[in-house]
């Protein structure tokens, strides 16, 4: 049985119509997706990876984050004081968790055999949490005064160290002394390993773990660890009491870490004057490690909010491209509805249904893609892998769905827009299509002007800056809109530009290929001036997704050098030893040279010294061997005026018969001092006055980072010179040495005490470090995601105007073109679209390099790099980009092109019409 034909389900009509045009549909779903989904894992990763970036940071630098009170024994139970001490500074940390240990302590315990001229002393500590921190090596742990099986001796526990030095064992007993004279036993019930010395709550051992430190008079062993009840009373009365207090640092985040140092310093000194605790004072470096992670995660997170309205620029871009194809559609289908009596409010009620359903997958699908993507950005890089992604909660949750809601609204917009303006006839559509006023309207409203001055005001402005990030009224490190701002704008105005050229470019190129021979490149010209804003979207894409990632792969190419000059600069050479002033006999510094992959060795003194009249100011002074340092130096080409072999030779040439000694001036010193080549003046450098004649000035010298700059003189001469007789024999003596080394194991007979850096290992340490990885992952982030949404906008715009011009290829095909001449002019046409799209972006995206890079590339603690950074492009990156634009809508071309169209049937069609 037949049903009933007016049963049927009625299919809306806003369903019913997107039947059609279902490719520039399914480009608009696309593009909406992709906007909503990279927006999305962007403001995930930003959210997640800056707080893991902060807790990575905190994590390495662990030494730092512990606060250590040392004071005199609080006036009430230890209990109380130290829940009093980790509630106050929970407080000034904002509420994260702190865990103290208490450890009372009771010094000058006179061992058996002490005397007065060669005293042995021991410290009682009452250390909390020892079984949590050390291994027992045999017996057991301290337990509380009272408890089962313990009598009149004090039961402790010493490290192996200390057991070693005095010849205990478990089951020993020592009878000390207190300072009053009273007698007290220890049996030794237990022998323990620390689990890790370098661990935060080993600073509570005043011996460190060594077990004894010897003094004028007296050594010290220890410590005996005991229970802390031991120390509350009677004899063993704790003299002072000692906390480490550790901070939960899993609990912090990127908000308020300025403030929270600030709190933090006030409360420790406030702590410090509370006579119920003992006035402790503290020791730590948490306030200054925060107040700086806070600079950091500030220039991470402009960065990222950079990229984003970078990417912002081209979705947009994309998504009018499309849309203006679908709306080409729905004008007629508006127009024809208008005819038969639909209303405006209607027809915008019908358009805006349709753009919601449009941007309905992008809600639904970018929420669920947002942790995947934002883990897989974090794997970007070549350190990828750093910074581990968790799970979305909390105000990461909100940063994802506010993404996926501006994208979508923004979606939205753009698509129900051309129906604001919407013919309302089939006479008014024609007008309106005859006159391009889609375009030539913004053209006449002025807006792509006022759009170009916007971004040259806000290029000239971030020109000025000397940082990204700015600073409030007082003096805190803040946002700067125009710097982050500055480059979308930049893009939206080149973008501008190129629609304003194109038509020009598209008629000289007509007049230029009239002369050729073949058929494909005049059609294609032809084709390009005939319809020149239609044809615009490839080119504006192209242009956009080009700028943008040249954009990003400069930003990335050039900090990773930064992280490479700036080791480099502050090692000097490949290592950097520093050592105790004393002489380097020729046999040590043939064994340095000797060490394996040890190619020149330097030696050098360094000292400091007051350039003018003001004591404040501290200028560096560096007495070099020109000949090695010419070998062992690294000295970037761009911060002096001749190479490093010549600015070495000058150094090294001799006193002049005025006794001044050559030397090179930075110039910071020059420009404070007022020197130039050839100057003549007197430093005071130690016990002597140097006379030097300027030989070079040069921008910056590897290790010279002081504010008023540095000189750099041969120590031969220096040491020669009249004005350094008087000095002594020691005088200029090396307390350095630089090294070109190619290994990775220490050198052979570095002086006892030199402090080493490497150069490999800080520059490790500079590209991996957790806040400067975050914004150079989403920069590639952004580049994969720029050419997608710029990938997606071509191929639909490919694919519709094939279709369109089937009847213009059916005659082609008529008058005998081949497969491959229509290849050829299909694929002609969209080179011709490209090229000069892909030349505007490289050159936009060089442009922006240089403003945007200089200001971008920041310190940890948001200051600028030494040296500079020097903007790079690399290449290699930027050609594969723009190949990839090419290739796939060149493919995109020859595919329609290889597909011969229904001649006859066409033919007939317009026979019909």
């Amino acid at each position: 049985m037949d049903r009933d034909p007016e049963r049927r389900p009625r299919i809306p009509i806003a369903l019913r119509r997107m039947r059609a045009q279902r490719t520039v549909l399914a480009a608009v779903v696309l593009t909406v997706m992709l906007t909503a989904g990279f927006a999305a894992a962007l403001a995930a990763y930003s959210s997640q990876a800056g707080g893991a970036a902060v807790r990575s940071a905190l994590t390495d630098s662990a030494e730092s984050t512990s606060i250590l009170f040392s004071g005199s024994a609080p006036r009430q139970p230890d209990t109380q004081a130290t829940k009093e001490l980790t509630e106050q500074l929970s407080s000034a940390l904002g509420g994260v968790g702190v865990a103290a240990y208490a450890a009372p302590e009771l010094e000058s315990l006179a061992l058996p055999g002490s005397t007065r001229t060669a005293g042995r002393v021991a410290t009682l500590l009452g250390a909390q949490g020892l079984s949590a921190h050390a291994r027992l090596v045999s017996g057991a742990w301290p337990s509380a005064a009272g408890a089962a099986g313990t009598g009149s001796a004090v039961p402790v526990a010493i490290n192996e160290n200390t057991a070693a030095l005095l010849k205990l064992h478990v089951g020993a007993s020592v009878r000390v002394s207190t300072p009053t004279g009273t007698p007290v036993d220890f049996v030794i019930i237990g022998v323990f390993s620390p689990a890790d010395l370098q661990t935060s709550y080993w600073a509570l051992d005043p011996l460190g773990g060594s077990g004894e430190q010897a003094a004028t008079g007296y050594t010290t062993f220890g410590p005996f660890f005991t229970d802390p009840s031991y120390l509350a009373s009677g004899a063993l009365t704790a003299q002072q009491m000692e906390w480490e207090a550790l901070p939960n640092l899993q609990q912090f985040g990127t908000g308020g870490l300025a403030a929270l140092g600030a709190n933090l310093s006030n409360t420790l000194s406030n702590l410090g004057q509370n006579d119920a605790l003992g006035d402790p004072q503290a020791s730590t470096d948490l306030p200054q490690l925060l107040a700086g992670l806070s600079s950091a995660a500030l220039v991470a997170h402009s960065l990222v909010s950079t990229e984003l309205l970078e990417l912002l620029v081209v979705a947009i871009a994309a998504l009018l491209i499309v849309v203006r194809l679908l709306t080409e559609t729905r004008e007629t289908e508006a127009a024809l509805l208008w005819a038969r009596g639909g209303t405006g409010p209607q027809l915008l009620r019908l358009r805006a249904v349709e753009s919601l359903l449009l941007a309905a997958p992008a809600v639904a699908v970018a929420p669920l893609t947002a942790h995947p993507l934002a883990a897989a950005i974090g794997r970007l890089g070549t350190s990828g892998g750093a910074l581990t992604i968790p799970a979305l909660s909390g105000g990461a949750l909100v940063a994802v769905w506010a993404a996926v809601g501006a994208a979508a609204l923004t979606a939205v917009l753009v698509i129900l827009g051309p129906a604001l303006t919407s013919a309302v006839s089939p006479l008014a559509l024609r007008v309106r299509r005859g006159r391009q006023a889609a375009v030539t309207a913004v053209g006449r409203a002025g807006f792509d002007l006022a759009l170009l001055a916007l971004a040259g005001v806000a290029c000239w402005q971030l020109l000025s800056k000397d940082s990204i990030v700015g600073t409030d009224q007082s003096g805190d490190a803040t946002y700067s809109p125009v710097a982050i701002a500055a480059p979308a704008l930049a893009l939206a105005a080149g973008a501008v530009a190129v629609l304003r050229l194109l038509p020009l470019v598209a008629r000289i190129g007509d007049l230029a290929a009239r002369r050729g021979r073949s058929l494909a490149v005049p059609l294609a010209f032809w084709q390009t001036g005939r319809r020149p804003l239609k044809l615009a979207g490839p080119v504006l894409l192209t242009m956009l997704a080009v700028a943008a990632g040249v954009l990003s792969f400069s930003e990335y190419a050039s900090a990773d050098r930064s992280a490479a000059d700036q080791a480099a600069f502050s090692v000097g050479s490949d290592v950097d030893a520093r050592f105790g002033s004393g002489l380097l006999s020729a046999s040590e510094l043939a064994e340095l040279a000797a060490s394996p992959g040890v190619g020149a060795v330097s030696p050098l003194y360094r000292d400091q010294f007051t350039p003018g009249s003001d004591a404040s100011q501290e200028a560096a002074f560096l007495a070099i061997d020109p000949t090695s340092a010419a070998r062992a130096v690294i000295l970037r080409s761009d911060l002096s005026p001749v190479p490093l072999g010549t600015l070495m030779s000058e150094l090294a040439s001799p006193v002049d018969g005025s006794g001044d000694v050559p030397a090179i001036a930075t110039r910071a010193l020059a420009n404070l001092l007022g020197l130039r080549q050839g100057s003549v003046t007197s430093v005071p450098v130690g016990a002597a006055n140097l006379k030097i004649r300027i030989v070079a000035v040069v921008s910056q010298f590897p290790t010279i980072a002081d504010t008023d700059g540095g000189l750099i003189v041969s120590r031969s001469a220096a040491l020669g010179s009249s004005s350094a007789a008087g000095a002594g024999a020691t005088a200029f003596a090396a307390n350095e040495v630089w090294l070109r080394d190619t290994s990775s194991a220490a050198p052979n007979r570095l002086p006892a005490g030199s402090v080493v850096s490497y150069r490999v290992q800080l520059q490790r340490q500079l590209r991996s470090a957790p806040l400067a990885e975050e914004p150079m992952q989403a920069l590639l982030a952004v580049a994969v995601a720029t050419v997608l949404l710029a990938l997606c906008g071509m191929v639909v715009s490919v694919v519709s105007a094939s279709g369109e011009r089937s009847a213009e290829l059916t005659l082609l095909d008529a008058l005998g073109i081949s497969r491959r001449g229509r290849i050829g002019l299909l694929c002609a046409e969209q080179a011709l679209l490209a090229l000069p799209g892909a030349l505007a972006g490289i050159a936009l995206g060089f442009f922006l390099g240089r403003v945007v890079v200089p200001v971008a590339t920041l310190t940890a603690n948001a200051a600028k790099p030494q040296p500079p950074v020097s903007v790079l492009t690399p290449w290699t990156p930027v050609l594969l980009d723009v190949l990839v634009v090419f290739a796939v809508p060149l493919a995109t071309a020859a595919l329609a092109g290889a597909r011969r169209p229904d001649t006859a049937a066409v033919m007939r069609e317009g026979a019909d019409q």
